[in-house]
């Protein structure tokens, strides 16, 4: 494919090490990874820890929950036994 030299907008292949006519070195730009893949990662690392610490709550709240009936649990009157 050709493409433009940056320094003398003269035509050169793109797959020439410099241009053929000023000599400049043509830098390949190597295309990334697509920037979606990172968006996903990120998602899923937000999910787990989004997640997780809303279950630690949910757990530290089931505890209070507990220890609030334990403690109760003597004013709570008994029937006699018979």
């Amino acid at each position: 494919m050709l493409i433009k030299c940056p320094e003398c907008q003269e035509q050169t292949s793109d797959q020439a090490a410099a241009c053929p006519h000023c000599g400049l070195p043509i830098k390949v730009v190597k295309k990334g990874e697509p920037w979606w893949i990172w968006v996903l990662i990120i998602g899923i690392i937000a999910y787990a820890v989004i997640t997780y610490y809303g279950n630690m709550n949910n757990l530290a709240t089931l505890e209070q929950i507990r220890q609030g009936i334990t403690s109760n649990a003597d004013k709570i009157p008994m029937p006699p036994m018979q």
